[in-house]
């Protein structure tokens, strides 16, 4: 009875020991598990990090090219402006050379219409004088100036 007792106790200490092996295996297992699911959980928020760090790249990336593109169109907005308002100011330049031209012309006309005038007026001038004076003049009257009004040849002295 002793020795059952014995091996019952020793059967006992054994179950025991295998009880606590088992209770150390899981206990290792939970904590291998824990440490896995925080090492998941760790890399998952690094690369959700990494993953807001490029999206937050990519975003400032986007803004810079939005910025410079703004500042291209602004830039093309501007040269347009400038190009239109240096064809403004060279049709401008044109209707001024054209006016001044047109005023010249016109002022040239008038110069010749007043010219033609005193012209006229000067030779029927040198005409009444001749003719005034023509008995005067006698045979030095220029005959080109008499013509249609009579002989040169009738001139008295």
């Amino acid at each position: 009875r002793e020795k059952e007792l014995e091996a019952r106790e020793e059967e006992a200490k054994l179950k025991e020991e295998e009880l606590k092996a088992e209770q150390q295996r899981q206990a290792k297992r939970r904590e291998e598990m824990t440490l896995k699911k925080n090492l998941e959980k760790q890399m998952i928020a690094k690369k959700e990090q990494e993953r807001q760090q490029q999206e937050e790249e990519r975003y400032r990336e986007q803004m810079m090219v939005d910025a410079a593109m703004r500042k291209i169109q602004e830039e093309d907005m501007m040269e347009v402006e400038h190009r239109k308002e240096v064809e403004r100011l060279i049709e401008e330049k044109r209707r001024e050379q054209e006016e001044r031209r047109k005023a010249e012309e016109r002022e040239w006309e008038e110069w010749k219409e007043l010219d033609k005038i005193r012209a006229a007026i000067i030779e029927e001038e040198k005409k009444r004088l001749l003719e005034a004076h023509r008995p005067y003049l006698g045979p030095f009257t220029p005959h080109r100036h008499l013509q249609g009004r009579g002989n040169p040849s009738d001139a008295s002295p």
